[in-house]
């Protein structure tokens, strides 16, 4: 062990009363009394080159006031890296358990006792009962009901029991209660919700547009029936109350379509789509095409006296319309005469 030094004291040939000690000063004998020890080591004991000193939790606790190198530190109870370096490196192991609710850089809010919760002002992470647990911006469970932190928005996130939920709240007052809308869920077994709805089979998600929310829609088949038109009789036949939003195509199929024993074509939205029937006996058989977006159309359609027919085709008409997605009905007309055969069907695509 290094000598210490203690300077100052009175030469003495030995120690003679109690709570005196005696130490060698180069060769001279000196002493020094315990209240004399007690003022150096409180008020100007310094420790130089100690690589062996060891003391207990108690006694490190009493020390005031003493100087000491990082180097010095470093040699106490066989520290040998930077102490704070040993700090940083033991604390992950130390595995502290604390009780009640953390805030950081905030006074945790006053939440409900059922919930664990570390606090961060705006935001907080919490756990609740029933294994269930998330994460709530601007808002905090008093025990009762959720109320906002400040005046804002609120938004959180949760999962358990099996779910996963997003939840929205409009801005509000700081201490109001929050009112939560479930936005998004999944559930355990991948079932996606919207708003809550999780849809019905079959159904995709379609785009409102931008800044609105997505909503469940049903698909048409590659062909859907519409509805069909009678043609046996009347001036003209109309198909109302469609919905074309969702298609992009409309297919009209003319089956033994008849305006009467005079010669006639048929018209659609007062376009001619057939050519002219020549005999008393022929009916109009085709098909006719109509690209909802624009309104160009394409007929091909035959006129004949057998069915299937096997000559007279005729000319193939195209053109433009006015049946778009946004219609609601379609006509259909001879140019002369009235319907006295036939039927239209009108399938969405």
């Amino acid at each position: 062990m290094a000598n210490i030094k203690i300077s100052e004291l009175p030469a003495a040939s030995a120690a003679s009363t109690t709570q005196e000690f005696e130490t060698n000063d180069s060769g001279t004998s000196k002493k020094v009394t315990g209240s004399q020890l007690k003022t150096f080591v409180k008020d100007g004991l310094v420790v130089a080159d100690v690589t062996d000193l060891t003391a207990t939790a108690a006694e490190l606790n009493t020390l005031d006031g003493i100087l000491v190198s990082t180097a010095e530190l470093n040699s106490v109870y066989g520290i040998t890296a930077n102490v704070q370096s040993q700090l940083y490196e033991k604390a992950p192991t130390a595995s502290p358990v604390f009780s009640g609710n953390m805030g950081l850089g905030v006074t945790p809010f006053s939440w409900g006792v059922d919930r664990t919760v570390f606090d961060l002002k705006n935001t907080a992470v919490y756990s609740s009962p029933s294994n269930f647990g998330g994460f709530a911006n601007n808002a905090y469970y008093n025990g009762s009901g959720w109320v906002y932190k400040y005046s804002d928005f609120a938004q959180a996130y949760e999962c358990g029991g099996g779910f996963h939920s997003w939840y929205t709240a409009p801005s509000g007052t700081a201490g109001n209660p929050v009112t939560w809308t479930k936005r998004l869920s999944i559930n355990s077994s991948g079932a996606f919700g919207i708003n809550n709805n999780y849809g019905t089979s079959g159904q995709v998600m379609t785009s409102a547009g931008s800044g609105a929310a997505p909503s469940w829609a049903s698909l048409p088949s590659s062909a859907t029936l519409l509805g069909t038109i009678t043609t046996t009789s009347g001036a003209s036949q109309t198909l109302s109350g469609l919905d074309l939003t969702n298609y992009k195509f409309l297919v009209a199929v003319l089956n033994s379509v008849s305006g009467g024993t005079t010669a006639h074509s048929i018209t659609m939205e007062s376009l001619v789509i057939t050519a002219t029937t020549s005999a008393s006996n022929e009916a109009h058989r085709g098909v006719v095409v109509i690209e909802l977006t624009t309104g160009a159309f394409s007929a091909s359609c035959s006129k004949s006296a057998t069915s299937p027919p096997v000559s007279n085709l005729g000319t193939t008409y195209a053109g433009d319309c006015n049946i778009l997605n946004s219609s609601t009905s379609i006509t259909f007309a001879p140019n002369t005469g009235v319907f006295d055969a036939g039927a239209i069907r009108i399938f969405g695509v």
